[in-house]
């Protein structure tokens, strides 16, 4: 196996193993059943979505230049909340979108992308 095959299964490897999900795109959306979340690398900006009518709130996790950001939804089935990171281009920003459920949360993979 050459160097370069190595260090790719590695790298693979090491995503998995931290349970991240869709490395290094620009752009990307995470999903479980009652909630939605996307980034938006062209205008930086983050919605989450309440997409079920089942009472519960639904917030995201969300990783930035070394803070981490929650970011909160109780507004009802079909609402959207809306912000914007601070511009920049290049940095990593790391995700998921949970359900609030009583007792437990249920909570996307987690998903690196680059602003």
């Amino acid at each position: 196996m050459s160097a370069r095959r190595v260090a790719a299964v590695i790298a693979v490897s090491g995503a998995a193993m931290l349970g991240l999900s869709g490395i290094a795109s620009a752009s990307g959306e995470v999903q479980v059943p009652g909630a939605r979340f996307a980034f938006d690398s062209r205008t930086d900006q983050l919605r989450l979505w309440d997409t079920a009518d089942d009472g519960n709130r639904v917030y995201a996790v969300v990783q930035y230049q070394g803070r981490t950001v929650w970011m909160y939804n109780a507004s009802g089935p079909g609402s959207v909340e809306t912000t914007k990171l601070p511009a920049g281009s290049g940095n990593e920003i790391v995700y998921k979108v949970c359900v609030d459920n009583p007792g437990l949360a249920t909570c996307s993979p987690w998903r690196k992308d680059v602003t």
